[in-house]
């Protein structure tokens, strides 16, 4: 049996400090690697001054620190970055807690550009307006409505219904979902709703662009059959 004083006596280092290994550019370390955030103080009078040399040489190299830690009953590495005057520890998993993404995503999709410029224009959409401060935690917002409605004897609202994928087998027709995501991304985001029809009309224009040049360097040839090539997909 364990007790809680073995576990707290483990012969670690890292019990007891925040090993710096290394200096890294913060673009260094995959994002998919960060855990949790810890803003870490002086813990005496006497460690501010090391503090604050720490934070400023940090900031001047911007860079960031990679360290060995050990929290609760486990060791991890972790990143020390400044953000806002405070140093930031942020644990970061082992390369062995990280699944391979090897065989997730799908293989062999081939995208058409009106595909793609329609997405980049919904993207453009939605972002315009986008204020990341701005949003909250709507879960806890919904949870509270449903509470209230309970404690008043009344039945709580149901979420709208959602806009699924068909199901598995079913072809999807990729570009009226976009269609028709640009036309509610300019119901909720008004001020892009101008740069949205813009954009639209440059691309039907080039269309038309295009399909003229086909017909005008068909036109002095026949194609076999008696067909003219423009009559051709």
């Amino acid at each position: 049996m364990l007790t809680p004083d073995d576990l707290a006596d483990l012969p670690l280092t890292t019990a007891r400090e925040i090993k710096i290994l290394g200096f890294l550019d913060a673009d260094r370390v995959d994002p998919i690697n960060y855990d949790k955030a810890y803003y870490l103080g002086p813990s005496n009078p006497a460690a501010a001054r090391p503090y604050a040399l720490l934070r400023q040489a940090m900031l001047e190299a911007d860079q960031v620190a990679v360290a060995r830690v050990a929290i609760r009953t486990r060791e991890c590495l972790a990143v020390l970055r400044v953000r806002e005057d405070v140093i930031v520890l942020q644990t970061l998993l082992w390369q062995d807690e990280v699944r391979p993404a090897a065989g997730i995503a799908p293989e062999g999709i081939q995208l058409r550009p009106q595909e793609i410029a329609l997405a980049r224009t919904l993207m453009d959409a939605i972002t315009e307006d986008f204020r990341i401060e701005a949003e909250h935690d709507e879960y806890a917002h919904a949870l509270e409505q449903v509470v209230e409605a309970r404690l008043a004897g009344l039945e709580p609202s149901h979420a709208p219904e959602s806009r699924v994928l068909p199901p598995g087998g079913t072809a999807l027709d990729l570009m009226a979902v976009l269609e028709r995501a640009v036309a509610d991304a300019q119901e909720r985001h008004p001020k892009t709703s101008d740069a949205v029809k813009n954009t639209s009309t440059t691309r039907q224009a080039g269309k038309k662009t295009a399909a003229h040049k086909s017909t005008s360097t068909a036109l002095p040839g026949k194609a076999s059959g008696g067909k003219r090539p423009t009559e051709r997909a």
